[in-house]
């Protein structure tokens, strides 16, 4: 089983979370190189905390002093907060091997 290391981005000005990031243990993303992948051009103060591994309540979460604490209220930007279920269409899965020169044709 793979191990996975979570990120909680959040804007320095509200504390309020943004966005979570997850990697694979030992990738070892720099705190910058997430905020590059989140906000490439750095249009917001943001930052980034490593989240608990026993992980957290499904509860709305918030940063204060550089630490996870229970928000006052849900929300967030993008599909932060989202619980209506998948917003992908539900389609048929269809998966082809490919050969080791990366053709899938026969």
């Amino acid at each position: 089983m793979m191990t996975m290391i979570s990120y909680a981005v959040f804007d320095w000005e509200k504390g309020k979370v943004v966005h979570v990031h997850v990697d694979p243990a030992g990738l070892e993303t720099s705190h910058e190189e997430i905020l590059q992948l989140v906000d490439p051009r750095r249009g917001r103060a943001l930052g980034v905390v490593q989240m608990p591994r026993e992980g957290l309540e499904t509860k709305a979460v918030r940063v204060v002093d550089g630490q996870l604490s229970p928000a006052d209220e849900e929300g967030g930007f993008g599909a932060a907060g989202g619980g209506g279920g998948t917003v992908e269409p539900a389609v048929e899965r269809r998966y082809e091997p490919r050969r080791p020169n990366g053709d899938a044709s026969a």
